[in-house]
Parts: C-alpha cells; structure tokens; sequence
C-alpha cells in the first residue's frame, strides 16, 4: 500500500486526477481548467476517503508485518513445504519447515491501520498442527492493539476458539490441536471503528514436544463487499471471488444474536447437506444452524440461520393432585420443549392415547374417571390444535 497520486491530461478544458491507494483521511488538490480564450482557473477540491480495507496475500513481500521470537525459528515469511499456502506460494509461518521451538513466545505483528469503518472484520486463512489431541499444550491467539502495539487484548472469532490450552501456557482460549486444511477465520471489529489498530498473532508452547506450527495467508482488514471482492481479493483465475466450501455451526436459540458465542461443528464442507452427529451429545435445550459461504481473498457471505429444533428429555417430577372435581397435573419444565403431549389410560400397562395438548407445565382435567392414568410427553414444533375432550360416557342404570 502507497500514497500514490498519478496525473493524467484528460480533455482540452480538464485536468484529471488518478488517486492510488490513499492512506489518509483528507486530501486537498489544486485542479486548474482553461477556459476558450487561452486563460486558465484554479480551485482547490477537497477529498475525504470515508473508509479503508487491507489485504495481504504476501506474494510481494511480507506486508511489512514484523515478529519477535524468544528462540528460534519464530515466525517466518516465505514458502513452506509444510504446508504450501491458501493462494499464491508466499506466507507467514512459526517456522516454515521447521517444527517451532520449546516454551515459544512468538509475536507476529501486522501494520498499523487507519481508522477502522463501522462493520469491519478482520480474516485470515490459516492451517495448524500444534501438540496435544485431547489436552492442548500449545497454540494460537490473536489480538489487537489501539496504541500502537502497548497494550493488547485478545479477540474472539466469530464462533469462538475451538480450546482450552493447559496450565502449562496458562488455561486460555487457544487455536489449539490440529487443523490439517486452510481454513478461515473471521473477528468481528465492530467495536473498533474509528480507531487505528494493529493485529497481533500470539503462539506459546509448553517445555516439550513440538510439532509443524501455524501457517497464516491472505490477511484482510476491512468492511468485506461484493465490490472489495472483486477490486483487492483473490481468484486470481476469474478475476472475481470463488466459492471454496461452507462453514456449519450450532448455537442455543438464546445466542443467536451473538455469533461468538456459536460453536463451530464443521469447515469444509461442499455439499449442500449436512449431518449434525453430535446433536445427540448436547444437553436439553433449543437450538439452530447457522451456515456460512466462505470465499476466496478471506472473504465470507451473511449467516444463513435454520429454524430451531429441541434437544428433548423426558419430563420430570409428573404429579397429579385432586382438586375438588379435578385432577390438577404439573411437571417440570423441559428446556427442549416447544409443547407437551398429555396421554391417558386406564390401565397403565395398556395403550395410551392422546388426551390433549398443553404448553406449559401444568393441565386440569376437569372430568377425570373413576381410575386413569397419565404420561406426559415433550414435543418441537407448532402444537396443534387442542382436542376437543368428551365428557365421560355416563354409566346405564
């Protein structure tokens, strides 16, 4: 990025302007027009450049982005046979064909931006292999800094990192295990606008064993557009951004309006159906999807999110108490539930059949019989509409 301006000559009555890549925020030109009689005006015109995106795919050179390493390799610019790139051949890396060293600290530190603009994120494709599979020893954070690099803090991706790390490097979110594909990641920036940040990619490892690393490409910062796509991002092939796969997560109902809080289930995935095998593992409650297009130059579409579908348990502590001429029949909540299903029988060993329908946790059965028995179901979805319940049948004198 440069503050490149070049001039051209236009027209006979005009000369133009051609701005390159303008960093700042105000600009001011003397533009001069020649009028019919030979003689010429000037005016001065004013430029505000309304907001900035950034991108580097390091084919070039390494961005300008900077590292401190407490032993060797620590992070590296180049090529690597690791683990290749996500575009081009050029990336960043903590050691490109050497496995990162023990008790790691490595910083990599990218330029400093202009004030960002409202709705900005910050992406990167990334793959790594760090040690540990169940227990994670070491790993990878990011951060950001709105003083030029003396204070950091660290920031959440969208969906949350996937690990906790050991004591070892202190029991913190992490990048942690192994992620053996390019893969996107996306931090929502929006409570940085207007402020001129630097990102910070943080790698620490405990005292023993060491593995590949994290490899870092295609780097952007910025309000992410159709028209940013096709004007600073890749596809280098098209000229346009391309489809690369889809990214599936699954988040209680309550956090739908909260993306960090949504836990990535799956990345990679090209076809267009998807089965959630862990569902069956998560506790009782109401949750959705969410799936996200993820495109070439780190770019992702909007959530496109499901309807919600319960995690349904067995009602607890059904009890029916007599009131007067009723019975009064209670339970306790199922976070899962949308409705309940209220069966009846008078032999509780016999066929049980739908008495009504009820959306909270209590019912009355304002005729009950001599001897019935209840069962209390969960259900999701619309309740349907309640049945219309018949007195019991007199008995014949």
């Amino acid at each position: 990025m440069d503050d490149r301006i070049t001039c051209c000559y236009s027209s006979p009555e005009t000369m133009f302007l051609l701005l390159g890549n303008l960093l700042s925020t105000n600009y001011y030109f003397l533009v001069f027009s020649f009028n019919d009689n030979g003689g010429w005006v000037s005016r001065i015109v004013r430029l505000v450049r309304s907001h900035y995106n950034y991108f580097w795919d390091f084919e070039e050179n390494n961005g300008g982005f900077t590292e401190t390493h407490n032993n060797t390799p620590g992070w590296e610019y180049g090529t690597s046979t690791y683990a290749g790139a996500h575009s081009g051949t050029k990336i960043w890396a903590t050691g490109l064909d050497t496995n990162y060293g023990y008790d790691a600290i490595y910083d990599l530190i990218s330029p400093q931006t202009n004030p960002l603009s409202p709705g900005s994120y910050l992406t990167f494709w990334h793959r790594y292999y760090f040690e540990g599979t169940t227990i994670f020893f070491d790993g990878g954070f990011v951060q950001i800094s709105t003083d030029g690099g003396t204070n950091w803090n660290t920031i959440t991706p969208v969906g949350g990192y996937p690990c906790i790390s050991s004591s070892g490097i202190g029991t913190i979110p992490i990048y942690g295990g192994q992620q053996l594909t390019w893969t996107q990641a996306s931090f929502d920036l929006s409570a940085y606008a207007n402020q001129r940040v630097k990102i910070k990619w943080a790698f620490r490892s405990d005292y023993s064993l060491s593995y590949q690393g994290w490899f870092i490409d295609d780097v952007f910062i910025g309000v992410p557009t159709k028209g940013i796509a096709d004007n600073l991002l890749t596809a280098r092939s098209s000229g346009d951004r391309s489809f690369q796969n889809y990214s599936v997560y699954r988040f209680p109902i309550a956090d739908e309006g909260t993306p960090a809080n949504w836990n990535l289930i799956q990345t990679g995935v090209t076809d267009t159906t998807y089965l959630d095998t862990t569902f069956g593992t998560q506790p009782g409650g109401k949750y959705k999807w969410a799936v996200i297009a993820n495109y070439s130059g780190s770019l992702q579409s909007n959530a496109i999110i499901s309807n919600h579908l319960g995690k349904l348990a067995k009602p607890q502590n059904v009890v029916a108490t007599k009131v007067g001429t009723t019975v009064q029949l209670s339970w306790t909540a199922d976070p899962g539930a949308d409705y309940y299903v209220i069966y009846a029988a008078s032999d509780p060993y016999g066929t049980f059949t739908v008495l009504d329908y009820e959306n909270t946790t209590s019912y009355t059965i304002s005729a009950p019989l001599a001897k019935q028995f209840f069962k209390i179901a969960s259900a999701d979805g619309t309740m349907p509409i309640a049945k219309e319940i018949e007195p019991p049948a007199k008995s014949k004198k």
